[in-house]
């Protein structure tokens, strides 16, 4: 019953598809579909982090601090890379105290997931230099909604077409490798 459980799911998240006598086929989304899912990720995740923004709390910043931590050791990891990265933002939104929103937020991850795996996967450093976390922590310090808000918004939409042309190319586009090889140095 699990294994088709499991693959009802992977049906219901567009990953799997049954074709003749129900052989599941593996689907993959087209660059549009993902850059589509990207864009709802960011209206859902904008709306979490201005609920969430006013209710932070002083050491909830030393928390996600700590998980940046754990999220930099982990960069070799691509899995428990993933992982971390969807706990610190699950950490700033879960203050909006919205569990559907936060369901919704989760679902969409899991749909994206396989391909940031594979792009992570790629590179010996999984953030784009100048858009990574720490930077997007600071300006929720700021308390500026905003600004957080803008920044989520090119935190986001930065990886999703750096993901897409990394799934379109095969490789990431040549002003990226330039980052993340000067970054290494």
């Amino acid at each position: 019953m699990p294994v088709r459980e499991a693959l009802l799911q992977l049906e219901a998240e567009g990953l799997v598809r049954f074709g003749s006598n129900r052989r599941p086929i593996v689907t993959s989304r087209t660059p549009s579909e993902i850059m589509e899912l990207f864009e709802i990720r960011i209206a859902l995740e904008q709306l979490a982090l201005l609920r969430a923004m006013p209710k932070i709390k002083p050491r909830t910043f030393g928390e996600l601090s700590s998980q940046l931590e754990r999220m930099d050791r982990a960069k070799t990891n691509p899995q428990k890379w993933l992982t971390l990265h969807d706990e610190f933002h699950g950490r700033i939104y879960a203050e909006a105290e919205m569990p559907k929103l936060m369901e919704e937020i989760k679902r969409l991850r899991e749909i994206i997931r396989p391909y940031m795996l594979m792009y992570t996967s790629y590179f010996d450093q999984p953030e784009v230099p100048g858009h990574e976390h720490a930077a997007l922590l600071d300006v929720i310090k700021g308390r500026d909604i905003d600004a957080a808000q803008i920044a989520i918004a090119k935190h986001i939409r930065t990886g999703a077409a750096n993901l897409v042309y990394f799934l379109m190319n095969g490789q990431a586009p040549r002003q990226l490798l330039g980052l993340l090889s000067t970054e290494a140095t």
